[in-house]
């Protein structure tokens, strides 16, 4: 894949990206918030896996997933930064490069 100018190439052929955005690790867990919160991130996390991503492409003809993550979770000045969050995006995303 490459960009020129404002536009997409892959295998030197205009392309247009398409793909999901993801939500389920957009904070890490903890318990900074509220327990219905907590409740719901990790449901998010419980629908994450292969059959997920297979959707992705197959379902949906994705080729792209944009994962939403908390800049606060992932910087070691925040009170919420989380080591356990980073280690965990560092996994999803190998699984996705992976998949």
């Amino acid at each position: 894949m490459t960009i020129r100018g404002k536009d997409f190439y892959l295998d030197g052929k205009p392309w247009l990206p398409k793909g999901i955005k993801v939500e389920a690790f957009n904070r890490p867990l903890g318990n900074y918030e509220s327990d219905a919160l907590q409740k719901l991130a990790r449901e998010a996390r419980a629908y994450w896996g292969a059959s997920e991503m297979d959707a992705i492409r197959n379902v949906f003809g994705g080729r792209i997933i944009r994962f939403a993550v908390s800049q606060p979770g992932l910087d070691p000045q925040s009170p919420i930064y989380s080591p356990a969050y980073r280690d965990e995006l560092l996994k999803v995303f190998k699984q996705a490069r992976d998949a």
